[in-house]
């Protein structure tokens, strides 16, 4: 079904040929690589095209190859890797700082900034149990403070928090 089709038609169901096809490199070198990103399946492909003579006839032959795993692949290793750099700026900001109060509110800063977050708190439970106030606070620029506002809390204010902790 496919033969005498050309690939556009085959590939992309167009009746003309693609704004990203190669032919003229491919006419000009006889070989090309590149790569491409299929708006079909968004999917990152690296292609090698040549121009080959078969049974008396000059055509272009591709062979395509799905790099999507390597490209996400990559990516995961990017995130970890992000991910272990914070943590250690985290580390770093609270074992420097002989200033207790400004090593937390770093490190707060520096979680926030991962999670792009525009504030992060630090609640504490009261020795008894029954108040859980806001000790620690970071605020992007423009974002107003609310730790004033978060001092001896019911526990069951933040229930949900506790429940989440305790699951994730």
């Amino acid at each position: 079904e496919y033969l005498g089709k050309k690939c556009y038609q085959v590939l992309y169901g167009l009746d003309h040929i693609c704004s990203h096809c190669p032919n003229e490199e491919v006419r000009k070198k006889g070989i090309h690589h590149w790569s491409f990103r299929s708006g079909n399946w968004g999917h990152l492909y690296n292609q090698t095209d040549h121009m080959v003579e078969i049974q008396g006839r000059t055509v272009k032959v591709e062979v395509a190859v799905d790099a999507q795993e390597h490209v996400s692949h990559i990516q995961a290793l990017d995130n970890k890797i992000y991910m272990d750099e914070t943590l250690f700026s985290c580390i770093k900001a609270l074992t420097e700082s002989d200033d207790l109060q400004q090593a937390i509110e770093k490190t707060l800063a520096i979680v926030c900034e991962y999670y792009e977050g525009d504030r992060g708190y630090i609640f504490e439970l009261s020795e008894d149990g029954n108040a859980l106030s806001n000790t620690y606070e970071w605020c992007a620029p423009g974002v107003s403070p609310e730790i004033e506002m978060l001092q001896n809390l019911s526990p069951d204010t933040a229930k949900h928090w506790f429940e989440s902790f305790e699951e994730k």
